[in-house]
């Protein structure tokens, strides 16, 4: 068997981009809800012998928030860099993980059952990007949880870290195959096990994996140093933040020159004059600090144990594996949670979907 690990979050808003006019008659968009579905079927067609499993991300602070708004020395540190090798920027980027994001409230828009807004020129529901996909995560899930799908979420554990705990958990436990179906960098690091493909995107009916071949070809590192060269270049999206003038050229000569981000100082033997530059003004030193930090937030926590995690994360992941299951849920596929998927998919005017219901029904 093999065990599909849905990105949730990013497959929710990689879809709710690609099919951002789709929308119900009165104009609630449906593109996310229309696009992670059609994808998961698309996948089964493909699959039959897979299960699927939907993981999310927490609510709430996690530890990377923590360990960068703790660290004031590492900022510090950090800041005096970038400051004197900065360009100058008409919006400078703020400092703390995920920082530069639109703030959660300011993603919500109306829920789908809303009262219509009493202005009349104003749009009965958000048109800005994010809003209009946050608001149909409900419903997606709704119909997900509905249908028997498992549904993994712990509060303040990213769904990164849950995934990577997930398919330790598989790898270790089963013979089964994982694939992370996902657009998410992060995960290239857990391709060193051979049971692991990720799933990066469906193109033209075929399913298109993300190998060890193809990060060494795209990116002219090995998937066994990813983290570290993540350290390096750093993750935009999370706003964890590179050295100044650091990429993936540069990343590469500092792990040849034997500068390893998940070691201490004490164990790095030196500096060559070339490299020199990119830790000025503090020197490599001063700097190493934030650089073993970039290394341990890009790394994925992948054990329940793992330091990282507060004790009662630990104790909440350790027990949502004690009794873990990852076909669908038998209780809830019965007749009348089928009628009221049905009428979800009416509601929402998913024809497409609804017409399918006889495959969904059947994945195990």
């Amino acid at each position: 068997m093999k065990i599909v690990l849905i990105d949730a979050k990013n497959a929710v808003y990689r879809h709710g981009a690609v099919n951002m006019n789709l929308s119900r008659s009165d104009g609630f968009p449906t593109g996310a809800i229309y696009g992670c579905l059609n994808s998961m079927l698309a996948i089964a067609r493909r699959l039959p012998d897979a299960c699927f499993v939907w993981v999310w991300d927490g609510d709430g602070e996690t530890w990377r928030h923590k360990m960068i708004r703790e660290n004031v020395l590492v900022q510090a540190s950090f800041m005096t860099n970038v400051e004197h090798n900065a360009k100058p920027v008409k919006h400078p980027r703020k400092y703390g993980y995920k920082a530069n994001r639109i703030p959660k409230d300011d993603e919500l828009g109306p829920l789908p059952d809303a009262e219509p807004t009493k202005h009349k020129d104003e749009p009965k529901y958000p048109l800005e990007g994010k809003a209009r996909v946050t608001i149909q995560i409900p419903v997606l899930r709704l119909i997900l949880e509905g249908s028997g799908f498992r549904g993994f979420q712990i509060p303040n554990l990213e769904g990164d870290d849950l995934i990577a705990i997930l398919t330790r958990y598989i790898l270790k436990n089963t013979k089964h195959e994982v694939i992370i179906h996902s657009g998410d960098k992060d995960f290239y690091q857990l391709l060193k096990h051979k049971r692991v493909k990720i799933l990066s995107r469906i193109q033209e009916g075929k399913l298109l994996y993300m190998d060890r071949k193809e990060v060494k070809k795209k990116f002219k590192v090995s998937v066994r140093d990813w983290v570290k060269f993540r350290a390096w270049t750093g993750d935009p999206s999370d706003n964890i933040k590179h050295l100044r003038n650091v990429g993936g050229s540069v990343a590469i000569k500092m792990l040849a020159a034997g500068l390893d981000p998940s070691q201490p100082i004490s164990k790095i033997k030196g500096l060559p004059k070339k490299l020199v530059r990119f830790f000025e003004p503090n020197g490599i030193e001063r700097t190493w600090p934030f650089v073993e930090q970039n290394y341990k937030l890009c790394k994925v926590v992948s054990r329940p144990d793992d330091e990282r995690l507060p004790e009662k994360i630990r104790e909440r992941v350790k027990g949502l594996l004690s009794d873990i299951k990852f076909t669908r849920d038998s209780k809830k596929i019965t007749v009348e949670s089928y009628r009221r998927v049905s009428f979800l998919m009416m509601q929402y005017e998913l024809k497409s979907i609804l017409a399918q219901r006889a495959l969904l029904w059947s994945l195990p």
